[in-house]
């Protein structure tokens, strides 16, 4: 009789699989929690990183150019497309000047103090999600590892879901 035995498939460790996943997840969690959206794509997360960091670097304001070539930098993208990703969120979280002293350059800005509070959270959440991270590789097998540094809704751990996949297929 043939022996059909398959060999184990390659997989990653728990330690890993936190490691590439839970920061991610949590952090677009603390997104959608801080902004109060359903969604909040990933590409609009780096626009507001890039413009709030050029902004502290430019006291307050994202100089256009720079701020557009970034962001071809880091989404990989044309310019023009580029420049759509920021207009995308004009109005809602940014805004767009004139310099004073030109009156031709512009510059992008948060849209007001708020959203820069917003931002400020938000940073300090994801100082603890890095924190949480650190339980959770400290103790990969236990679902709930740093569960209470961080608000419900942005815990994640890949470890609960390997947990309840094993469970199932037990029950099975």
């Amino acid at each position: 009789m043939k022996d059909f035995r398959v060999e184990a498939v390659p997989r990653v460790s728990a330690e890993t699989a936190i490691t590439l996943t839970n920061f991610d997840q949590m952090k677009t969690r603390a997104w959608r929690l801080i902004f109060e959206e359903e969604a909040f794509p990933l590409v609009d997360q780096i626009v507001l990183i890039v413009v709030a960091s050029q902004s502290f670097t430019w006291e307050g304001y994202a100089p256009t150019t720079m701020t557009s070539k970034a962001l071809t930098l880091f989404l990989e993208v044309s310019k023009p497309t580029a420049d759509r990703k920021i207009r995308d969120l004009e109005g809602q979280y940014l805004v767009q000047d004139k310099s004073e002293e030109n009156h031709k350059v512009y510059h992008w800005r948060l849209k007001d103090l708020a959203t820069a509070q917003k931002m400020e959270v938000l940073a300090d959440l994801q100082r603890k999600i890095a924190d949480v991270v650190l339980a959770q590789l400290a103790d990969p097998t236990n679902p709930e590892a740093g569960k209470e540094l961080v608000p419900e809704p942005v815990y994640f751990n890949v470890v609960a879901n390997r947990i309840r996949y094993l469970n199932n297929k037990e029950a099975s």
